[in-house]
């Protein structure tokens, strides 16, 4: 009785090793693109899908992470130990840390397959108010009462002023 039992068992495994499933191996599993100005694009960075299994990988959809991700997409299908590059970029539109994830649906277990993504949004700007200045009738020699201008970080990284100039029309 006991070796029977240890064989069917036995015979039980086998059977679910020669079955053919392709499987999905994602290196790296998640990006880290750090600060990126608003309105502007990262360099892409890649995560690459392999094909891990022993039958053909059948793709049905790689969904964007987001309105601040942009990635590139795969064939329908990867044929077992082939791999294709999933190139994201990270273009914020507002300030803000921003999470998502890039996911990739198909028939190897444990669909959605999913590559982690995060940045961080920057603002950058001045203000200057006011932007017009009235001295009004200043006689020649003689100087004009000060008069205040303020510039304003209004963007959510450091500002740096390199030069500043007035100009006269």
């Amino acid at each position: 009785m006991k070796i029977i039992t240890l064989c069917w068992c036995a015979l039980m495994f086998q059977a679910g090793a020669l079955r053919a499933q392709p499987a999905v191996s994602l290196s790296p599993a998640s990006l880290a693109f750090g600060t990126q100005v608003a309105g502007s694009t990262s360099a892409p960075q890649t995560s690459v899908l392999t094909n891990t299994g022993n039958a053909t990988l059948n793709i049905t959809s790689i969904s964007p992470p987001g309105s601040y991700f942009r990635a590139t997409s795969c064939g329908a299908t990867l044929a077992p130990g082939a791999s294709c590059n999933l190139n994201i970029s990270f273009s914020p539109s507002k300030a803000g840390v921003l999470n998502n994830a890039l996911s990739i649906t198909d028939d190897a277990p444990g669909s959605p397959h999913k590559v982690k993504v995060s940045g961080t949004g920057l603002l950058v700007g001045a203000g200057i108010a006011p932007t017009n200045l009235t001295f009004g009738t200043v006689p020649v020699g003689q100087a004009s009462a000060g008069q205040k201008v303020t510039l304003t970080n209004q963007g959510t990284s450091t500002l740096t002023v390199t030069s500043i100039a007035s100009t006269s029309d």
